[in-house]
């Protein structure tokens, strides 16, 4: 179940001038509790703390269409970044980001996708257990 505040409160940094090729970044101005099932059946919580720095959705401009950079799957995100932060493994963090996002109402096929495109991400960049 995700504990989402709603509506959930960032504060939005844009990046330095005409360095678009940086994220924007998002501070958490309240703390972010959200609890899923891992893959291993067992149940998971996190809080993510107020001030917790994250990029949000990092969807290429040309995938904005499917999977927006802010919006249901937002809290997902965060999670996804915080648990990366903490050292959790690659697949396990995608789960869980799959996991948060059905529970913040995303499509199912839009939460695949999604995921899938994390889990691919991983794998292109060498993440350890990315795939496993």
């Amino acid at each position: 179940m995700c504990e989402c505040p709603h509506p959930l409160v960032v504060l939005f940094r844009p990046p330095p001038k005409y360095r678009f090729w940086r994220p924007a970044r998002w501070t958490l101005a309240v703390p972010l509790h959200c609890r899923w099932t891992g893959r291993d059946g067992a149940l998971r919580c996190a809080d993510i703390p107020e001030g917790f720095d994250s990029d949000g959705t990092s969807t290429p401009w040309l995938l904005a269409w499917l999977i927006p950079r802010t919006g249901r799957a937002f809290p997902a995100s965060i999670l996804h970044d915080w648990l990366c932060e903490q050292g959790w493994n690659w697949a396990e963090a995608a789960h869980a980001w799959y996991q948060v996002a059905r529970q913040c109402d995303v499509w199912w096929l839009r939460a695949r996708l999604g995921w899938l495109g994390i889990r691919l991400w991983g794998v292109l960049r060498g993440y350890e257990g990315a795939w496993g």
